[in-house]
């Protein structure tokens, strides 16, 4: 995708701004507004709304690592269970990095 130069981005940012009116005409005019915007430079709502997956903590990390544990061997199945049962805290750097490795090689 091309980037919009800052002066389209700032009049889209304005167009979406109105969608918060409490008048309907003015929330359906900013909307069409800001779709034909869109179509005008060539661009798509997926091209202006970018999504990051979330973030996943090392909690629903060992959980994952726990449903496939038959994939792992007897050294990672021993260091998830221990996160999962006896862990309190947070991991060390060097937990969290091996746990992340495990992890990464889940199906």
């Amino acid at each position: 995708m091309d980037r919009l130069a800052p002066d389209a981005l700032d009049r889209l940012i304005k167009l979406l701004g109105m969608l918060g009116s409490a008048h309907d005409g003015e929330r359906a005019a900013a909307g069409l507004k800001a779709h034909e915007f869109i179509r005008r430079h060539g661009l798509t709502w997926s091209d202006i709304i970018v999504t990051t997956p979330p973030k996943i903590g090392w909690r629903e990390k060992v959980r994952a690592c726990e449903t496939y544990r038959h994939l792992l061997n007897d050294k990672e199945r021993a260091f998830v269970l221990q996160l999962a049962t006896r862990w309190r805290g947070t991991p060390t750097e060097k937990q969290l990095a091996w746990l992340d490795r495990i992890w990464e090689n889940l199906p």
